[in-house]
């Protein structure tokens, strides 16, 4: 899948984003406020699942491993695209 023609994760840049909804019909701004709450939200959730993994038994070394690299991939993304929740006002992704 591209975005904008993009196929390499880091060359794909806000504005590629932005075309990419206005092409199928959604608010541009918004897009980029869901990729933002995304990078802002998994850090937390992946660090409350490796949590419960460890209190069950189940956290193995990959899983570990795993959680150490979304937090900093996270951490690379927000330099980018910034990394706001969104407000309570707001309606998020479904299921976040």
């Amino acid at each position: 899948m591209s975005i904008d023609g993009k196929y390499h994760f880091d060359r794909i840049m806000p504005r590629y984003w932005e075309v990419e909804a206005r092409k199928c019909g959604y608010d541009p701004d918004r897009a980029l406020a869901d990729i933002r709450d995304l990078i802002a939200h998994i850090p937390d959730e992946t660090r409350e699942l490796l949590a419960i993994c460890q209190s069950e038994g189940s956290a193995t070394e990959d899983l570990k491993k795993l959680t150490k690299l979304l937090i900093a991939r996270c951490a690379e993304l927000a330099k980018t695209y910034g990394a706001e929740a969104m407000g309570p006002d707001q309606s998020r992704l479904p299921g976040l």
